[in-house]
Formats: structure tokens, sequence, C-alpha cells
């Protein structure tokens, strides 16, 4: 199992999603919007951020 590292204040973070042996996390528009309502309610009260992009394994081949 993985050791949990607490994030820093004041410091920044490349974090990524990656789907299961490389499968798309978003399939379909409703996953974009899922995604992005967890975020809202999860990340947005505690971090910034600075940058996001949404992308679909298809658009790295």
């Amino acid at each position: 199992m993985s050791k949990v590292v607490p994030l820093i204040d004041g410091e920044y973070y490349h974090i990524y999603n990656r789907g299961n042996n490389g499968e798309n996390l978003f399939i379909e528009e409703a996953n974009y919007l899922y995604f992005f309502k967890l975020y809202i309610r999860y990340i947005y009260p505690i971090a910034y951020t600075y940058a996001y992009c949404f992308r679909s394994l298809a658009e790295f081949s």
C-alpha cells in the first residue's frame, strides 16, 4: 500500500488522473461534468488551481 503524504501549504503540485490500463476516464460528456462537480466540492474550497485541461487519450494519438 502507498504511503499517504500530506499536501503542504504554499507548495505547488501537478495532479492528474489516469484510467486503469490506460483506459479513458472521460468516455462521454457526463463524465467530464461529474468530475468537475467533484472538483468543485472537494478541491476548490481548499486549493488554488492555476490551470486544468480535460483531455481524452484519443487526443494524444
